[in-house]
Order: C-alpha cells, then structure tokens, then sequence
C-alpha cells in the first residue's frame, strides 16, 4: 500500500502562474526563517511546455502600458492589477537572473529573447528554495477535509496538504496542456464556471478567395462590425489563412468574437451578423484612390485590368480581390470607367468578410471564461468559498489582448496566491 504523503503546499499545474507561486511561497518563508513543504504536481512530464511557446519562443513577459482596459471577462480585473506593478514583476525576474528589454510598442521580452531561459531561471529559483516537482502527476480529485485537502492522484497515490493552489491553466492549446481538469477540480469545491471559449485565435470567415490567398500578408486596418455598424478598430498585419483571417490584430478581435459565440452579445448589444472589414490603405482617402487609378488608366492603358492595384497592396492579394469583382487580365485600364474605379476604391477601403466563428482549442493562444472572479479575494486570490484554496491564471476568467498581458496576470497572481499561502501558513504554525 502506497505510503500517505504531505505537504504544507500543494500546487496543481508547473505553468507560469504556478511555478511563480511556488517560488514566492517557499523564498517568502525562508526569508521569514520558517521551514515550509511546497510540492508541484503537474501532469506532463516537465514544467512549462506552454511557457515554452509564448512570444513564438521569444517569452513576451508584460507589457509596460499594462491596465484593465486591456483584459476581458470579469471586471473587477482592475483590483488585482493594482496589488502588483509591471515594475514590481520585473524586479521578481531580476531576482532570479532574467534582465528584460521592451520594444517599441511597450511589450516586455527576457533580454536573450528566449523563453527557455525564462522556464529554468525559474525552476531553478523554486529548487533552489525547496520546492518539490512530482511530473506525471496529474490531481485528478481535491477533497476538502477538516484541516486542508486531500489530494488524489491519477496513479492512485493520494496525498494531504494544508493549503491548495489551483494553477491548472486553461483549456487553449492543447497540446501544451496535461488536461482541462482545472474546470472540474473548481466546480466540485462549490465554483462557478463562466462559459468557456478559444481566444487569440483566428477568425472563420466566408470567402472563397481566402483559399486562393492563402498564406499572404498585407497592411490594413481591422475593423469589426455588428451588422455593419463598427465595434472596434486596430491596424496591424492581416495573414490571409485557409477559410480564415489570422495575425494580431485579429486575434484581439477573436476576444469579441468570442462573447458573440458564446453570450450572442458583443458591448451588451445583439446582432444578427458579425463580419470583419479591411481597410487596405488606411493613409489614403478614397478619392485619393480612384485618382490614382484613373492616372494608372492614362499612362498605361493598355495593361491588364487585374495588375491595377500592383503599386497599393501585394500583387497576389490585389488580383484575387479585382477577380472577385470581375475584373481580370481580360479587360484593360483604359476599359474601365468611373463606376469601376468607385467600386474598387470602395472595396479597397472596406473589404469585407463575413464572420462564421473560431477554430477549435488546437487553435487558440488562451481561454475565454472560468472560475467566476467574484468568488476570489482580489487582494490574496484565496477562494471566498473554500478557505485555504487559491486560484491563479488561465483558470479565473481573465483573459488578455496580445502583448504580454496574458502572462502578466499569470504572474501576478501567481505571486499573491504564493505570498498570501505562505504568511497563512506561518500563521498556521503547523510547519
């Protein structure tokens, strides 16, 4: 028979959130001199696969312009990013030996542009402070007991702990991920579960030239709208995928698109259709544009109709976007006439595809949804319904825009779940 373990910590998921509150749990005591037991359980078979692939390897770690109006689900997000200051998370890293730099638009990088250092600086800091890793672990049950928890464990070991930190992430990627259990283990200690979608992901549109286009980039400006009234707005990079529109800037429009999906409501209206519009030259008005195409038609009259907008956007894309309007190498510049130029102008400034939903988990950078935030203490991220349980990360329903903000939460509320168990484990005495 397996031998009865405890701990005076049990932290369930090795991710970002986790590892930073089992390094802020075990140095928070050794500097208080009081000996503690913090023990990791993850389920893969090492910590921080996911980590591992944040910033396309790069690990962006904040943001420098880090506020409320940058995060989705609950609103009361406000109260745990005032507990703890991009600076102060800096300084946690420099601790530990990662120095960081920013780039132009605020976002926050270890200095090295390496996640992988970022993964064992902190492992190493937890180790080097005590902390216990169990790897293919996974909790598959917490019982509460009088006294703390009961841990039970896939293998059949079960094991007793005085505090609980839920650290599980969320139900994005996969493939990074031991299970979605974290939803589960919350919900059968008395929480509820705001309803569950993929974010950060690309969108699914209706268009047959996307198939034609497929792996294309161009410059443009986003905008969402809710039968055709626009909702929200944001210029980046638009990458032309199978069946859907990608790169950052639809990401953070997959966050709307998620509440669509899963509430019917964007902004607290109702809509019967939402679709995505293209500005593909945002510096130019449209009379400016046909302008210039009624100069091309002058100059060169006798060149293909489908090379019009060669000079304005990528070749490809401009071809597949005069074809859809029937235009192509048939006809001439000098064919075209005023109407013909309007009508491209006009698609140019707004091309727009309609919206049919999100990919599926494999897809997605974070989750939309989780454990309701207002049965969380902001200030510790101590459960208000099972005292001496904690909850951080992915798992809450919080969820970010890109840039960094997904893992700032992830730390910061890794580091008030790991400081707060730790002074209520002092307080214990049971060490």
């Amino acid at each position: 028979m397996l031998k009865l373990r405890k701990t005076n910590i049990a932290i369930i998921g090795a991710g970002a959130s986790g590892l930073m509150a089992a390094y802020q749990a075990s140095v928070f005591c050794k500097q208080n001199k009081k000996e503690i037991c913090v023990t990791v359980f993850e389920g893969n078979n090492r910590a921080g696969k996911k980590l591992l692939a944040t910033g396309n390897g790069r690990c962006n770690l904040t943001n420098l312009h880090v506020s409320s109006e940058m995060y989705h689900g609950d609103r009361q997000i406000d109260e745990i990013l005032k507990q703890i200051s991009v600076e102060q998370v800096l300084t946690e890293f420099r601790k530990i030996g990662i120095l960081c730099r920013q780039d132009e638009v605020g976002r926050v990088y270890p200095y090295n542009l390496q996640a992988a250092a970022v993964l064992k600086a902190l492992r190493q800091a937890c180790e080097e402070n005590g902390v216990l890793f169990c790897y293919e672990q996974k909790v598959n049950s917490i019982v509460q007991m009088s006294k703390g928890f009961l841990l039970k464990i896939e293998k059949g070991e079960e094991v007793l702990a005085d505090q609980c930190i839920l650290a599980c992430g969320g139900q994005a990627s996969p493939k990074h991920s031991c299970d979605v259990n974290g939803y589960t283990l919350a919900q059968k200690l008395g929480h509820t579960i705001i309803k569950l979608s993929p974010a950060l992901s690309s969108v699914l549109c209706k268009a047959k030239v996307l198939s034609s286009i497929k792996g294309l980039r161009c410059k443009a400006k986003v905008k969402l709208l809710g039968d055709g009234l626009p909702l929200y707005a944001e210029s980046g990079e638009v990458i032309f995928a199978d069946k859907a529109l990608s790169g950052i800037c639809i990401f953070n429009i997959s966050v709307l698109v998620a509440d669509y999906i899963r509430f019917g409501i964007i902004q607290g209206k109702k809509f019967r259709q939402l679709s995505i519009a293209l500005d593909l030259a945002e510096d130019k008005e449209q009379d400016e544009i046909i302008e210039y195409f009624k100069h091309a038609a002058m100059i060169y009259p006798n060149r293909p109709a489908n090379e019009l907008l060669n000079g304005f956007i990528n070749m490809k894309v401009g071809e597949e976007l005069l074809k859809t309007l029937g235009f192509t190498a048939h006809r001439y510049l000098k064919d075209l006439s005023q109407h013909d130029f309007m009508k491209i102008a006009q698609v140019v400034k707004g091309w727009t595809f309609p919206v049919v939903g999100l990919p599926d988990w494999d897809k997605a950078q974070v989750t939309a949804g989780g454990v309701d935030l207002k049965q969380i203490d902001k200030t510790t991220m101590q459960s208000r319904k099972v005292p001496k349980l904690y909850m951080t990360g992915e798992l809450l329903n919080v969820h970010g825009d890109c840039g960094g903000y997904n893992l700032h939460f992830a730390w910061i509320s890794g580091i008030l779940a790991g400081q707060s168990a730790a002074k209520k484990q002092i307080a214990l005495g049971d060490l």
